[in-house]
């Protein structure tokens, strides 16, 4: 990812905190309650990944950035973590969980078109198994090219699996 982008903090907050990495934006997406929208740029989809997500979704997204912002962070908190409701199987997303994000969807081992936005974008769904799966969902901004962190979960495997 070029120098420019890498880490790159922004939005709509003033924070005393520059995150460098994303642990710490997670840090302070956690405790900013419903208040914080600011983002964080974390990657950038390089030329093998782009054909992995071409192939499995017919979408390209050679040269996108990645972001994710407070308000994503919290949805999948709230409805993912301990504190919030669970499918059955369900497991809590936890820190290390966000800060792990960029090689879930870079070694993904399913990748695949997940519908679209209320704004008519595509969503892409990567599943990673790690003790179970985890599920990650972007949306592409075509115009921009940024793919956006919407949401995630993981579950159990099932005997079966």
């Amino acid at each position: 990812m070029s120098q420019e982008c890498e880490g790159h903090f922004g939005g709509g907050n003033n924070h005393p905190e520059n995150p460098t990495n994303l642990g710490e934006f997670f840090d302070i997406a956690t405790k900013n309650g419903a208040k914080g929208t600011a983002y964080f740029y974390y990657g950038e989809v390089d030329n093998e990944e782009a054909r992995r997500i071409q192939d499995a979704t017919g979408i390209d997204t050679r040269g996108a950035v990645r972001l994710i912002n407070e308000q994503e962070i919290r949805h999948a908190m709230w409805g993912h973590d301990e504190r919030g409701e669970h499918r059955e199987g369900q497991e809590p997303i936890t820190r290390k969980d966000f800060e792990t994000i960029r090689e879930y969807v870079r070694t993904a081992d399913k990748i695949g078109l997940s519908g679209k936005t209320d704004q008519g974008l595509d969503l892409i769904r990567y599943q990673k198994r790690v003790n179970g799966h985890i599920v990650v969902i972007e949306e592409f901004r075509r115009k921009k090219q940024v793919l956006a962190f919407k949401t995630m979960w993981k579950y159990k495997t099932k005997p079966t699996e």
